[in-house]
């Protein structure tokens, strides 16, 4: 069950992580080139959000499942030690 929401959770990081750098490269784009995707500073407040959001949760998640791990394995180090 432990392996199960571990898989799922990293594949809502890796989902969360592709939509952010998508949406980041888009919105650069679209920046650079003059194209109002977003028209007034409410919008690009409200997009800049989101964007955090989504890399900073993926971020988060996968350093999370990366910690989680890590302590799993120290936890089975230490109790091979100690017999």
């Amino acid at each position: 069950m432990k392996g199960t929401i571990h898989v799922g959770l990293l594949i809502v990081a890796v989902i969360m992580l592709i939509i952010g750098v998508i949406l980041g490269i888009t919105w650069g784009i679209s920046c650079i080139f003059g194209d109002s995707i977003m028209a007034n500073a409410r919008e690009a407040t409200i997009g800049a959000r989101i964007l955090c959001i989504l890399l900073l949760g993926g971020l988060g998640i996968v350093s999370m499942l990366a910690f989680q791990s890590r302590k799993e394995d120290r936890q089975e180090k230490w109790k091979s030690e100690r017999g």
